[in-house]
């Protein structure tokens, strides 16, 4: 999506009273258990899966083994190999709307609409007494974006409005039959390859439109514009680009199945199967498979502390709400009241992660338990050396 800003906004005022505010904390309390609940299975799932998944690429990388993919070793068959080699296939993929044709492994066509979209902003002033006064100012901004904005559901919606359907649809083809070397490429493996590179657009594209839609589109800057000038669009405008992905050095790891190729299944049920583009070695796809879990149990592992942290938060808002009434005591509460949850949450997180890796790990579980402990620690003695200052 890109984007042009434009000087349009609109600012909504909400004045809420002290009784409207605690009803609603109130009724948040249900919100905040339950994602202080759900956290925890995910933790602990996520550790379980992290941990199989290792186990299962330490297993692959074990037994992998290198292959010439011009031709197909019987003795190799079930088993884990590598290789790596230049992709063939006699698919065309094409877009005959523009006579696009390429010999390619994936064609994809992104068709982009000229729209409003909606910006907030968001300031709260709290009163002596407990009320609230919230500005909103929402700002209009025109982007390109391929998928459809919903400007029904603005704050201003009747001077923002925006088309309610595409010109033409995004779409991607892929090719039907690719091998390398000797062996085919199952479907699954093609489609998650991902590196694309902007295809070249020729200026007689538009040549194969019929004559009364010719002057509808035209070429510029690499893009198929359905536009009365591409240099200034307007809201409603379109264009189109694509993207190609050619035939080139690809390497592989699966399981070997005569001339075909499929996943690998782990002593502990897990599927091994991957792709890259270029000649990369088998230790360095294993690698990078393995920093991939590594970041993606990371992610969760935030995600978890945050859903524990917000949940003890909302928990205490309703306590918050009571002191709004002197809005200098509701500040300093907040403020204590987030630092606590902080530092629960983080408890709490290193505990499930300890108490998950205890069944699969002993040694690293007891570290992380102890790193929890060492919190507590720690934001003791800070409350302590605190008290020692205060008095």
């Amino acid at each position: 999506m890109t984007e042009q800003q434009f000087p349009s906004k609109t600012t909504t005022i909400d004045k809420r009273t002290w009784f409207q505010r605690l009803g609603s904390s109130f009724r948040g309390i249900l919100t905040g258990l339950l994602l202080f609940i759900i956290a925890f299975p995910i933790l602990i799932w996520n550790e379980g899966r992290a941990i199989k998944t290792y186990r299962s690429l330490e297993e692959g990388a074990s037994i992998v083994e290198s292959s010439d993919p011009e031709v197909i070793d019987p003795s190799q068959d079930g088993k884990l190999i590598h290789f790596s080699g230049e992709a063939r296939t006699s698919s065309i993929l094409s877009d005959d709307t523009f006579a696009i044709s390429e010999n390619a492994l994936k064609l994809k066509r992104i068709v982009e609409v000229y729209q409003w979209s909606e910006d907030k902003k968001t300031e709260t002033v709290e009163k002596i007494g407990g009320s609230t006064e919230t500005t909103t100012t929402y700002f209009y901004k025109q982007v390109w974006n391929d998928r459809l904005i919903d400007s029904q559901s603005f704050q201003e919606a009747s001077n923002h409005n925006n088309p309610q359907a595409k010109a033409l649809e995004n779409f991607e083809q892929m090719a039907e039959a690719v091998s390398v070397g000797a062996y085919t490429l199952p479907e699954n493996l093609l489609s998650s390859l991902s590196d694309y590179e902007r295809l070249d657009l020729s200026s007689d594209l538009l040549t194969t439109l019929p004559y009364s839609q010719q002057e509808q589109w035209q070429i510029f800057n690499n893009y198929i514009y359905k536009s009365a000038d591409p240099s200034n669009p307007v809201i409603g405008d379109t264009r189109v680009f694509y993207q190609v992905l050619r035939p080139g050095m690809l390497s592989v790891i699966a399981q070997q199945k005569g001339e075909n190729l499929q996943a690998y299944q782990t002593k502990n049920a897990k599927s091994i199967e991957m792709i890259r583009s270029g000649q990369i070695s088998a230790e360095e796809m294993f690698e990078g498979a393995i920093q991939t879990n590594r970041l993606s149990t990371w992610l969760i592992r935030f995600l978890g502390f945050f859903m524990i942290y917000i949940g003890l938060n909302t928990l205490l808002v309703p306590l918050s709400t009571l002191l709004s009434v002197i809005p200098l005591f509701a500040k300093i509460f907040r403020f204590a009241s987030k630092l606590l949850s902080a530092v629960i949450a983080l408890v709490l997180s290193l505990t499930t992660i300890g108490i998950a890796w205890l069944l699969y790990r002993p040694l690293i579980g007891l570290a992380v338990l102890l790193s929890a402990v060492g919190v507590i620690i720690l934001f003791s003695k800070f409350k302590r050396k605190d008290k020692t200052q205060e008095k």
